[in-house]
C-alpha cells in the first residue's frame, strides 16, 4: 500500500479456523508500533464482537451492513453500549433503495431522495454510512441531509421493516469459507 500508517484496519471477515486471540494480537502490535491507529471487525455478528473483546485488545470500530432493509438492532445497540463505532456498508442497500416507495414518500415530504431519507435514518441510528457512488450528483446529495430530521413514529416504521429484512449471505465460493453470521458465541473463535 507504499504507507507506515494506516487511520483504521478492519479484520474483514470472520474465521473460526483461525485463532482471534493471535490475530488480535498482531493487530494490536502494530497499534502499539504506531502502524495502525484504530483496530476494526467487519462483517460480524455480535457474538463475535463479544469474543473479540474478552481478548482485551481495544476495538474502536465494527463495519457491517446496514441500510433500511436490514439492520442487526442487538449488534448496533452492543457496540454503542461498548463505545465501538458503527460504520454501515451498502447503506443504499446496493441501489435498491432509491425505488423503496416509503422512502421516497418520507423524501418527497423533506425535498429530498429515497437514498438521501435512507443515510438520514443512519445517521440518527448513531452509525456513519459509507455510500459509494461514481455519479458526481449522487455524492453531492449524500452530504445534503443535515437540514431535516426524521420524526419518532418514521423511525418506527423504517427499524421495523429493517427488523424484518434479511442480510445479504456470502458462500464459499464468494469468500473462500462460509459467512458465520449465524454462529453462536461458543462457535465465534473458539479457544
Amino acid at each position: 500500500m507504499q504507507t507506515e500508517y494506516l487511520d483504521a484496519y478492519f479484520l474483514h471477515w470472520p474465521n473460526s479456523a483461525l485463532s482471534i486471540e493471535k490475530t488480535l494480537a498482531v493487530l494490536d502490535d502494530f497499534r502499539k508500533a504506531k502502524k495502525i491507529h484504530h483496530i476494526g471487525l467487519s462483517n460480524v455478528s455480535v457474538n463475535h464482537v463479544k469474543r473479540a473483546l474478552e481478548v482485551g485488545v481495544p476495538i474502536t470500530w465494527v463495519q457491517v451492513e446496514m441500510h433500511p432493509h436490514f439492520c442487526d438492532f442487538e449488534l448496533i445497540k452492543f457496540c454503542h453500549e461498548h463505545s465501538i463505532g458503527v460504520q454501515a456498508w451498502a447503506p443504499l442497500g446496493r441501489g435498491r433503495l432509491s425505488k423503496d416507495s416509503y422512502l421516497a414518500t418520507l423524501g418527497k415530504k423533506y425535498e429530498r431522495s429515497a437514498s438521501q431519507v435512507a443515510i438520514k435514518w443512519i445517521l440518527q441510528h448513531g452509525c456513519i454510512p459509507l455510500p459509494r457512488s461514481k455519479n458526481e450528483k449522487h455524492l453531492h446529495e449524500n452530504f445534503e441531509i443535515n437540514d431535516f430530521m426524521l420524526s419518532k413514529d418514521e423511525m418506527a416504521e423504517i427499524d421495523k421493516r429493517a427488523k424484518e429484512g434479511e442480510r445479504e449471505r456470502y458462500s464459499k465460493e464468494t469468500i473462500g469459507f462460509e459467512d458465520e453470521f449465524d454462529f453462536s458465541y461458543e462457535e465465534c473463535w473458539p479457544n
